[in-house]
């Protein structure tokens, strides 16, 4: 579904962009924070990513592996203590399959900890661009990936393998001028449409011109952000002393 090149590519542009956003200096602080409560040493640490690791900026102490997330085989079995996947489990084709690779790749108390876009993200983008075309009377293609449901993502990480998991879900509102505004900024961002079967164009110019046309003050739309704590064994997430209320 996904053209794994194009999103390799998509990402190594835009790395200074990502750098700089504060969009995505949340979804890596936000990643960490779930990290600083867990009470346990990691020796191997390894991070998933789209070339923009140099975000995660993780304490010196960890032994940090990187990798794309099509090359989980290339590590060895049962070998990791901490694995990160920060805003990427979108762009997984085969989420079934990929989760299970990173089962088989940690330790048995090993942690996962992951966060993704999803569904509901981008709604009022997707329903604009279907509105823009039904206006000019153009052919519908697809602009915009499904994202994974919140209440699937239990039974995946169950069929994969995972024993204890604690998932949630939060509302990041996004505001822009314009559905075009928005779209330049996902592009800038490395997060441009990707399918396999989308258009050799983004958008035609007849739908360019009915989306410059919007004529409300602003455009708003939501990311809806997924996180997830797994690990293969139960009573492997504990947290450390001080985050347990005091009940004295």
């Amino acid at each position: 579904m996904f053209d794994k090149n194009l999103i390799n590519k998509n990402k190594e542009k835009s790395i200074d962009n990502i750098k700089n956003s504060d969009f995505y200096k949340f979804i890596y602080s936000d990643l960490k924070e779930r990290l600083e409560p867990i009470d346990k040493n990691y020796q191997e640490v390894l991070l998933i990513d789209f070339f923009d690791y140099h975000m995660l900026q993780l304490d010196n102490f960890y032994h940090i592996n990187f990798v794309k997330p099509c090359n989980l085989d290339l590590i060895k079995k049962k070998s990791i203590d901490l694995i990160l996947f920060p805003f990427g489990l979108h762009w997984i084709e085969n989420i079934p399959h990929f989760l299970t690779e990173v089962k088989l790749i940690l330790k048995e108390n090993g942690i996962f900890i992951c966060n993704f876009p999803g569904s509901g993200t981008l709604n009022s983008l997707r329903k604009t661009l279907f509105l823009a075309e039904e206006y000019v009377n153009s052919v519908h293609f697809p602009h915009i990936p499904p994202f994974i449901r919140f209440e699937d993502m239990t039974s995946l990480l169950q069929q994969a393998g995972f024993a204890e998991n604690i998932i949630d879900s939060e509302t990041i509102d996004l505001e822009y001028d314009s559905p075009i505004s928005l779209m330049k900024d996902l592009k800038n961002f490395g997060e441009s449409n990707v399918i396999s079967s989308r258009t050799n164009y983004s958008i035609t110019k007849s739908i360019y011109r009915s989306l410059e046309n919007y004529s409300d003050n602003s455009f708003l739309d939501r990311v809806n952000l997924i996180s997830l704590i797994s690990s293969p064994t139960k009573n492997s997430i504990k947290l450390k002393t001080k985050y347990f209320p005091n009940n004295s």
